[in-house]
């Protein structure tokens, strides 16, 4: 069996984002997902995740995915309309889990989808303020060196950098939507070491 773990996904698989209230069996879904198919299917009936997903109305996922927030306020906002909109289609009797999980879908994919729109624009001013040119703007994978078990590739991690500068520095955005950090998280600290590892 091989495994390839992206260097996103380390720190939710070593639980290292619990404080920061994110759930760790995403990024176990996800790996399980690429991996195993077959467990991937099994697996998905029965995490908070997926009922999550299942619980929100298509046409409102949809609205939800088509959102484009242009700051941190309209985020905000956005995340608590949505938020309500998928809580009221909710059966009255729903657990408290489900409410949570629900919520907390609803506001991943939005705070995912603006920090995907916003990286091009970071990456830019990024090369302003430096004069540094950024090639390879999330254009291939880089994989780190493989853990290999009677000459078959075990597991390996890699992933895709935002860039990577002319003089060959990793660049990765984070927009936050809520506050800065005094230093950088530990969970963004084992992405990039996974990076450097990949390069």
């Amino acid at each position: 069996m091989r495994l390839l773990f992206f260097c996103s996904e380390v720190a939710d698989l070593l639980d290292m984002k619990r404080r920061f209230g994110k759930a760790w069996p995403s990024a176990f879904e996800s790996m399980l997902q690429r991996n195993l198919p077959e467990s991937w299917s099994e697996w998905k009936q029965t995490t908070a995740e997926e009922r999550a997903r299942e619980a929100v109305p298509e046409q409102l996922q949809k609205c939800i995915e088509q959102d484009a927030c242009q700051d941190a306020d309209e985020l905000r906002e956005t995340k608590r309309r949505r938020v309500e909109q998928a809580e009221a289609a909710l059966p009255a009797d729903a657990p408290k889990e489900l409410r949570q999980a629900v919520q907390s879908h609803v506001e991943s994919t939005l705070n995912c989808q603006y920090g995907a729109r916003e990286e091009e624009s970071a990456t830019d001013r990024f090369e302003e303020r430096t004069g540094k040119q950024v090639k390879a703007r999330n254009t291939r994978m880089y994989y780190g060196p493989a853990n290999v078990v009677g000459g078959e590739i075990v597991w390996k991690v890699g992933g895709r950098v935002d860039g990577i500068t002319d003089d060959g520095r990793i660049v990765e955005v984070k927009n936050r939507a809520n506050r800065l950090f005094d230093s950088v998280p530990d969970y963004e600290y084992v992405q990039v070491q996974g990076y450097m590892q990949a390069l």
